[in-house]
């Protein structure tokens, strides 16, 4: 087995993109499904379409395990397999309830930010809680997003759960490289 050194900022960045990118296509794929299973398809709106529908939201879940291990192997977790399990299960444990709300996408995105959280490789000493933090904002922007504004959260809900770990992940190495650097004037 392998044993990674620490992450870089671009392998970091680049899991990210790939799994936004497949990200993108699941939520959308889910969201065709169910428009076609509320509404019928543009050509043929009166005909049953539930095949239709069904390839779409088959489509959109079996992405969630590609982009979950796009994220942790492009970015090198020594546990990769793991990390997508785990992240498979919280995806569930958090997009199953939110579906109360009744807005299957928006359970979807909250899902893909809880998994997030744990696919993406940390750096050394860093921790989760920052991640899990930005998961839950994500969370919360997509709920209220969507049931405010629905079309312009759409165009963004995709881009914001693997985004929002990088850039949890940026503050906290901000944040602790403020604390390390000594004040000027400072007796030591």
């Amino acid at each position: 087995m392998r044993t990674p050194g620490p992450i870089t900022p671009v392998r970091r960045w680049t899991a990210i993109a790939l799994a936004t990118l497949v990200v993108t296509a699941s939520f959308w794929s889910m969201g065709y499904g169910l428009a076609v299973a509320v509404a019928g398809t543009p050509a043929d709106p009166g005909q049953d379409t539930t095949m239709i529908a069904a390839a779409g939201v088959s489509l959109s879940l079996l992405l969630l395990p590609t982009a979950l291990g796009a994220a942790a192997f492009v970015s090198r977790r020594p546990d990769a397999p793991m990390a997508v399990l785990a992240g498979m299960g919280l995806a569930i444990a958090i997009g199953l309830p939110l579906l109360w709300f009744g807005n299957p996408l928006a359970a979807l995105v909250a899902g893909y930010a809880a998994a997030a959280v744990v696919t993406v490789q940390q750096s050394e000493g860093a921790t989760w809680h920052n991640r899990a933090i930005a998961a839950a904002a994500v969370s919360v922007v997509a709920l209220v997003g969507m049931a405010t504004s629905f079309w312009a959260t759409a165009l963004i809900a995709p881009a914001l759960p693997f985004s929002a770990v990088g850039l949890a992940d940026r503050w906290q190495a901000r944040s602790s490289d403020r604390r390390v650097l000594p004040v000027a004037g400072a007796r030591r």
